[in-house]
């Protein structure tokens, strides 16, 4: 019903913002004019509150605020190439170029929903005055007016040119006939993406650039010294990106630059970008009872984001978020097989090897015999499958959480404030692997945390100060996973034209353990997330040091969980 609003940066009034300001305390608007702030409306927004704001439909925008884009053409081609010309050798290749519309929530008009006038989100940081807000129970810590004032607003911005995203895929394979019915497949399969969705926070602050920055190699932000002194390096401590390190800007609003006026903005864009290259090598053999499927891929994928929930930590630079995709998997190997047993041969292998006569054990002889019709109707039928399973762990990102008074969750010190947990990565100083056996024995198994230590906290410290941190997104991968099902399974055949089905299954049939230090399906957690960092004489490593212990009760790079245990299950179905 076209009630939905854009934040348009080229309608942002910058005029309005010379009219007002961010209070650096309460995190209210403040007329400069009369010195109060801006009075909280829920029937309609003050246009200095809205600024930027425009309406889908109205004034030449089109209802769903974005034009449109009609030409999309999708080219497709392939080919097959008998070599020989007796059907047993065959080269094949294809290319195809795909648009994915998405899904409502993508870039496009669905993800407005929460956009004000009719959803106005607003956010007090200001800790001691958490009640003033929308005028609720202040308990006298706050200013009348401040309970009843506008606060900056956090709103999402969408393109105004649709993008559809697409992919474009190709593949070249060679497939050779050979003997006892065995077919084998060796190919190149690879794609791009291009406009894939991002999401970012454009009103975040520019990070401070190397050659400017205070801080020096391994050097990191300690709160407790820096944030009392005066200046860093000359650069005084209330300059902007300082201060919002040290929590000295109680309201992130009173320094964006970007919009100023204006809280967070989620800008959801079809700016990222993917690429996948894999060698593929299949093997197949159906012959009698037998069929057996063998697949190995090598493969890698890489991109920007993986989906619109994976926020940049830096949103002025999706290209720094560029890494393994975080369902790559670069080994995966998968055997399948159906095998429908022999039983009544063997019964019948076994009675043609019974006595004669049984009292005549000395000298046995031996009668040919063969199974009944009773026998054969439970017999035969019955079918062995399984599916076994060889991969690599996928990847998962290192969060810096600035514990202990070293660093900080907001490091680089540019309030984003879209995923407020997870604002930078610790800097890398080794390898995560290679050590695990040293970290071990130094105290990273132990009675307080859970689980063994599958990775090595010492290849991680604190972060260089007012930087992201230099480890990267999905910088480590979880465990490596081998894991076997099996399931067996009869028919019989019951009067009527009816028919019962009995099935057994087990999977993970040998129960072994198989631990993972992040599950997507869960998110972030400690596991991947550094709370802990030494002192300077141990060079602010995460494993910890002398008088700094950050393996006890640690659940860094310790199992978050594991993958399902052996699981038996039983089953009858009767279909008639």
């Amino acid at each position: 019903n076209r009630a939905l609003y854009n934040w348009d940066p080229k309608h942002f009034n910058r005029a309005l913002t010379e009219t007002f300001y961010v209070d650096p305390t309460w995190g209210t608007l403040i007329d400069y004019a009369t010195g109060q702030p801006f009075p909280r409306s829920i029937s309609g927004l003050d246009p200095r509150v809205g600024n930027g704001l425009v309406r889908c439909g109205y004034n030449n925008i089109p209802a769903s605020c974005m034009s449109p884009q009609l030409w999309n053409p999708a080219p497709r081609a392939g080919f097959a190439w008998d070599i020989t010309g007796r059907g047993t050798m065959a080269l094949r290749g294809g290319y195809g170029l795909f648009f994915e519309h998405g899904t409502p929530y993508e870039t496009n008009t669905g993800s407005l929903e929460s956009n004000p006038p009719a959803v106005t989100s607003v956010e007090q940081y200001n800790p001691p005055a958490l009640f003033c807000i929308g005028g609720g129970n202040s308990a006298g810590r706050c200013p009348s007016t401040v309970e009843q004032g506008a606060f900056p607003i956090s709103l999402t911005s969408i393109p105004t040119k649709t993008r559809w995203a697409y992919a474009q895929q190709w593949n070249l394979s060679f497939q050779q006939q050979l003997p006892s019915s065995f077919v084998v497949t060796l190919g190149y399969v690879g794609s791009k993406g291009t406009h894939l969705t991002a999401e970012r926070q454009l009103n975040q602050l520019d990070p401070v650039p190397g050659q400017l920055n205070p801080y020096g190699l391994y050097q990191p932000f300690v709160k407790s010294k820096d944030c009392s002194s005066n200046s860093i390096g000359g650069i005084p401590v209330d300059s902007n990106n300082l201060a919002v390190a040290c929590g000295f800007v109680q309201s992130p609003a009173a320094v964006r630059i970007f919009a100023p006026g204006l809280d967070k903005i989620a800008s959801i864009e079809p700016i990222a970008t993917s690429s996948y290259h894999s060698l593929q090598l299949m093997g197949r053999r159906t012959k009698g009872p037998l069929t057996i499927d063998a697949a190995y891929t090598y493969s890698h994928s890489i991109d920007d984001s993986s989906d619109r929930t994976e926020i940049p930590i830096n949103g002025l630079d999706i290209r720094a978020n560029k890494a393994s995709s975080s369902f790559d998997q670069r080994n995966l190997l998968e055997v399948s097989y159906i095998y429908r047993l022999p039983l009544t041969n063997l019964w019948n292998s076994f009675l043609t090897w019974l006595p004669k006569d049984a009292s005549n054990d000395w000298k046995p002889r031996y009668v040919a015999g063969t199974a009944g019709s009773r026998a054969r109707y439970f017999l035969d039928g019955w079918d062995l499958s399984g599916l076994t399973l060889a991969q690599s762990g996928i990847p998962f990102t290192v969060y810096n959480s600035g514990g202990n008074g070293i660093s900080a969750v907001d490091n680089a010190g540019v309030a984003n404030g879209l995923s407020p947990l997870y604002g930078s990565y610790p800097d890398i100083r080794g390898s995560a692997g290679k050590a695990v056996h040293f970290a071990r024995r130094s105290g990273g198994n132990n009675s307080l945390s859970f689980g063994p230590l599958l990775l090595n906290p010492a290849a991680f410290a604190a972060p260089r100060g007012l930087t992201f941190g230099n480890a990267g997104r999905n910088v480590l991968n979880n465990p490596h996973r081998t894991n076997v099902d099996l399931s067996l399974l009869k028919h019989f055949v019951l009067p009527h034209e009816g028919d019962l089905e009995f099935r057994a299954e087990a999977f993970n049939v040998f129960n072994h353990t198989q631990f993972r230090i992040y599950d997507p399906s869960q998110g972030n957690a400690a596991n991947n997330t550094v709370s802990c960092y030494a002192d300077e004489n141990a060079r602010y490593s995460a494993a910890g040091g002398a008088g700094t212990d950050c393996y006890s009760g640690s659940a860094f790079l310790h199992p978050f969980d594991a993958h399902r245990p052996r699981t038996l299950q039983f089953a009858l179905k009767l279909a008639f």
